[in-house]
């Protein structure tokens, strides 16, 4: 198979895309103090730009600072405005041509306690205050405003993460069952995202800003989004797919298709070595998706098989045959692109032998969750520093 399958350039929102490659939202935690990106972030993303990728995404940027599951987490906000323009111009300064996305986040029940603000959607084990109405309505404001700041930064559009047990994953959760306008009926779990949607539609006027949605199309728990119903942890696609249709009727231009939680489903989130078979669920689920709609769609999955492959067949096989099938329009790399940033150059120059290979060694996990900056252990002087002073 050739490498041409992944140099062909795809519209996404009316704009055009060079290649089929994507660096996915994985976080640094090196952020200042207010949540502007430092150097170590510019520097990153710069990396990023002059790695080729077609298009890149900014890491989880929180709304507020109160909403950080990370102590070092970005935040977008009119004080760290101006911070960002100078990474939007750096990033386009090392590569024109790629878009240069942001996602945009809130943690939810996952926001850490000791420098941020836990909150709620629904009742949960464990004592726990629930958010009401008005404050809901308090965090979609915030979200449509961190999306005209996106697009005031500079950023060619903004993804809303609706994926891996953060606060938009559990609205739309079949355990949301709380009364009112936003739980029970799929239209109600769904009216959060939908609000924000139209609210930041209107708020962008005529402005060429692409909205689009990461989101988990299966969390594998019980009650969780991708489930038989509010009792069941069987997977079924009725409402995943309901939702990716909601979201292309909204206006987005593109999703992006991940798994499982943070929190409760690491495994299915991130497939590692003692089971790579993980990866076919990434890719079914992503096939799915693409199918119910006319929007690009991105797909994950792949870093663990860039080392030691599945069925035979490495990381290129198996993102030029989803490609090649129809069963993707992108190929989403997280762990890989944290091992190379110039993964995407390499392939499409035909110099693939020359790729720093991610070994899913889970190091750069271990210092996320370590609270520090994060890198790859293996290939990076800087992050392998790190990596041994927690041991």
């Amino acid at each position: 198979m050739g490498i041409e399958v992944f140099s062909r350039a795809i519209a996404v929102g009316g704009k055009s895309v060079p290649n089929r490659f994507v660096v996915l939202p994985t976080e640094g935690n090196d952020s200042d103090a207010d949540g502007a990106p430092t150097a170590r972030t510019i520097e990153r993303y710069v990396n990023h730009a002059r790695g080729g990728a077609g298009i890149v995404f900014m890491e989880a940027v929180a709304i507020s600072r109160d909403a950080r599951a990370r102590i070092s987490q970005p935040t977008l906000s009119d004080k760290t405005l101006e911070a960002y323009k100078t990474l939007v111009k750096d990033f386009r300064s090392a590569n024109p041509d790629a878009l240069f996305m942001i996602q945009l986040d809130h943690a939810g029940a996952l926001s850490d306690s000791v420098f941020a603000k836990p909150v709620f959607v629904y009742d949960k084990p464990g004592a726990c205050t629930v958010l009401t109405d008005d404050e809901i309505a308090g965090l979609r404001d915030g979200f449509i405003k961190c999306i005209i700041l996106a697009a005031d930064a500079g950023f060619d559009g903004a993804e809303l993460k609706f994926a891996h047990g953060f606060l938009g994953n559990d609205f739309i959760d079949p355990a949301n069952q709380r009364p009112g306008k936003y739980g029970s009926s799929f239209a109600n779990r769904t009216r959060f995202f939908s609000e924000i949607v139209e609210g930041a539609r209107r708020a962008l006027d005529a402005r060429n800003f692409i909205l689009g949605v990461r989101f988990s199309a299966y969390n594998g728990l019980p009650k969780g989004f991708g489930s038989s119903g509010v009792d069941g942890s069987v997977e079924d696609m009725d409402e995943p797919l309901r939702f990716v249709t909601l979201a292309e009727q909204l206006g987005c231009g593109i999703i992006s298709v991940s798994a499982g939680s943070a929190a409760g489903n690491l495994d299915i989130l991130l497939p590692g070595t003692a089971y790579a078979e993980g990866c076919l669920r990434h890719f079914r689920l992503t096939s799915r998706v693409k199918h119910a709609v006319r929007i690009p769609v991105i797909g994950a999955g792949y870093s663990r098989i860039a080392h030691s492959g599945l069925q035979g067949h490495d990381l290129l096989y198996w993102a030029g045959k989803n490609l090649s099938d129809g069963n993707v329009d992108l190929i989403g790399l997280g762990r890989q692109a944290i091992a190379d940033a110039a993964y995407p150059d390499k392939v499409l120059a035909g110099k693939a032998d020359t790729v720093k290979v991610c070994t899913t060694c889970a190091g750069c996990g271990m210092l996320l969750g370590d609270q520090k900056n994060v890198g790859c252990t293996l290939y990076d002087e800087y992050y392998k520093e790190l990596s041994k002073a927690r041991k």
